[in-house]
């Protein structure tokens, strides 16, 4: 339950808008029966945490003891991976494989981000062995 998660990580919310809670009460749904989370967003605090509301569900996925927990940080620009033992994130020198029934989780401003789009489209030739299409059928969405 998200008010234990909360909680238990001594997470205040006093104050936090509707609009805020419906973006964590999402970001649970995504990650709650997900085999693992694949984000994109900034890795902070020495690599422990991820910044923004991306780190709200990657940190429930951690919490919540998935096996596969990845970020690829847009400072480094590579992919990394929740280390249980050391407690923060692992650069890798791959780009992982999905997992059935994955949570993808990330920047509304994707497309800003130099690269983001590349790594997504990565993971998935990795994971499925083909090109994927440089353009979508999606109006505004590119995969640069």
């Amino acid at each position: 339950c998200i008010q234990v998660f909360l909680h238990y990580n001594n997470i205040k919310t006093k104050g936090a808008k509707d609009f805020t809670w419906d973006l964590i009460r999402r970001n649970w749904f995504q990650v709650k029966h997900s085999g693992g989370t694949y984000a994109i967003g900034k890795l902070i605090k020495g690599g422990t945490q991820v910044k923004g509301g991306t780190g709200w569900a990657t940190q429930m996925s951690v919490d919540a003891g998935k096996k596969h927990v990845y970020v690829w940080d847009i400072a480094s620009k590579k992919w990394h991976r929740y280390d249980y033992k050391m407690g923060k994130f692992r650069m890798l020198d791959k780009v992982p494989k999905l997992v059935k029934r994955f949570a993808g989780v990330g920047t509304r401003d994707i497309n800003k981000i130099k690269g983001a789009n590349k790594a997504i489209r990565n993971i998935y030739e990795v994971t499925f062995g083909k090109k994927v299409a440089e353009k979508t059928d999606i109006p505004g969405i590119y995969m640069k």
